[in-house]
């Protein structure tokens, strides 16, 4: 579930390094010949990101489609968290079936170990503006319309009853007061040099904790970069790893804060077209049918929550728990993250 073009194409047959493992080819090609008896999967390609193992299949034969997207289980690994494959696919299918957010269709589900799930091939673009573009490579009047699109399809994402499908039916809501919560351990494990005024900042916004709106079926990582676009429309959301049921505003909050390239110095840059956060809202609003409350709480949660990610995943490169240089360029952000949701938790009462 990427980009058409999200991975350099190798000759039919061959396969990229990540996917060269035989049982991770001879999986995919077990379940595409069982969906489409006498197909063949000409070549596998590790599709970018960090959504656990996803691949592009190029398929031939048997009355198949040309090109699929896989993800599966590795093997030998638990099924859970990214690699937890049947719920991330037994959403998309009550999404596809009961909603009109635009989400990859489910081909074939095979549960048995490894759990491995078929997608139809989305064709589009997922990249973040300000963090993946170089400045002027896509019309601005695109970036627009694609942040608003996709705030669109947000809102009708919360549109949808989670007590009306199967999957998420008596599921526990996780409320702010939890969502903010759980990364204080995450943000315990961040560097103190980094990480000053992080206390204050819990503190101010667990003394602020807003009423909990309806629960709703929360992406988790919603986000152009998670957002499949063609051109100017939305094809599919993507990457359903961390899919929960919450507050819609975790989502929200989340969008908005990708359209503020000075929250992230090195890392960030500012891209015409891109809407500021409080237009994103109202264009969410109008297609939700309502305004939203106390989004000053959740922006500055969020930037709480960013900087204990990222001041964790600087940690582990640094210690070589996961060696990424990348990593390096967060070193800015995280303080300033920090400083800016400071002075917004400071604004509520």
């Amino acid at each position: 579930m990427s980009s058409a073009g999200g991975s350099s194409v190798s000759g039919a047959g061959d396969t990229d390094q990540a996917v060269a493992d035989h049982a991770v080819a001879d999986r995919a090609a077990e379940v595409v010949g069982r969906r489409w008896p006498g197909a063949r999967v000409a070549a596998l390609h590790d599709l970018p990101g960090h959504s656990g193992l996803t691949l592009r299949a190029d398929l031939v034969g048997g009355g198949s489609p040309t090109r699929v997207c896989l993800k599966l289980c590795p093997p030998g690994r638990d099924p859970v968290g990214r690699h937890d494959v049947l719920r991330q696919a037994d959403l998309l299918d009550e999404l596809g079936r009961h909603s009109s957010v635009p989400v990859p269709a489910v081909l074939e589900v095979d549960r048995t170990a490894p759990p491995t799930v078929v997608f139809s091939w989305a064709a589009g673009e997922a990249a973040e503006p300000i963090l993946e573009m170089e400045p002027g490579a896509v019309a601005a009047e695109v970036i627009e319309a694609r942040f608003r699109g996709a705030a669109e399809v947000l809102a009708a994402l919360h549109a949808v009853d989670p007590a009306e499908l199967t999957v998420t039916a008596g599921a526990s809501p996780t409320d702010p007061q939890d969502e903010l919560a759980r990364w204080q351990p995450t943000m315990a494990t961040v560097d103190p040099s980094l990480s000053k005024g992080a206390d204050e900042l819990f503190a101010a916004l667990m003394d602020h904790v807003p009423t909990p709106t309806p629960p709703r079926i929360v992406h988790g990582d919603y986000r152009l970069g998670n957002v499949l676009c063609d051109g100017t429309d939305v094809s599919a959301v993507v990457d359903w790893e961390i899919w929960s049921v919450g507050d819609r505003r975790v989502d929200l909050g989340w969008f908005r804060i990708m359209s503020v390239p000075d929250d992230l110095p090195g890392m960030a840059v500012p891209q015409k077209g891109v809407p500021d956060p409080e237009a994103l809202l109202a264009t969410y609003e109008v297609a939700a049918g309502e305004p939203v409350g106390d989004m000053r709480w959740f922006d500055a949660a969020i930037r709480y929550k960013m900087a204990a990610i990222m001041g964790n995943n600087l940690k582990r490169h640094r210690t070589g728990a996961r060696v990424d240089p990348y990593q390096e360029r967060l070193v800015d952000a995280i303080p300033t993250l920090i400083d800016r949701g400071t002075a917004l938790a400071h604004r509520l009462g």
